[in-house]
């Protein structure tokens, strides 16, 4: 008879082990789809906000500081940062026609030490990273 009870009590508590576990990565997965679902929400609205005619002139090279159109793309991904929620940092990358992926501006003023100026390339563990975006996009 005890040890009924005991397989019972193993039981009860093994199925509600799992039926937690279940619940907690239901609510994982639903968590990320949802942050997901928001960043993406915030990328289209804020390319809404960015010139896209500006790139035309911009080539990814250190020519590109002193243009004009260089310095009011930074002044609209700065805009997006600040207007943003939970924004650290705003940049618009492109991609070489040799594979490499470089910034054309970044959200943070000339000078300081996090900028990412348009000589920059991605280094190999990020340039992996995005390769897989744009695969997923092509999609």
């Amino acid at each position: 008879m005890r040890t009924k009870i005991k397989q019972h009590k193993f039981i009860v508590a093994f199925v509600l082990f799992i039926s937690s576990l279940i619940c907690i990565l239901w609510s994982i997965v639903t968590t990320d789809q949802e942050m997901r679902k928001q960043i993406h929400h915030k990328a289209r609205i804020s390319l809404q906000t960015l010139s896209i005619s500006l790139l035309s002139d911009l080539t990814g090279t250190q020519k590109d500081l002193d243009k004009s159109e260089y310095k009011q793309l930074k002044k609209q991904l700065r805009f997006i940062s600040y207007t943003t929620s939970n924004c650290r940092f705003a940049y618009l990358m492109g991609i070489k026609p040799d594979g490499k992926i470089f910034f054309y501006a970044d959200s943070e003023p000339e000078g300081f030490p996090d900028e990412s100026l348009p000589v920059k390339f991605l280094t190999k563990p990020l340039r992996k990273y995005m390769m897989c975006l744009l695969k997923k996009m092509k999609r």
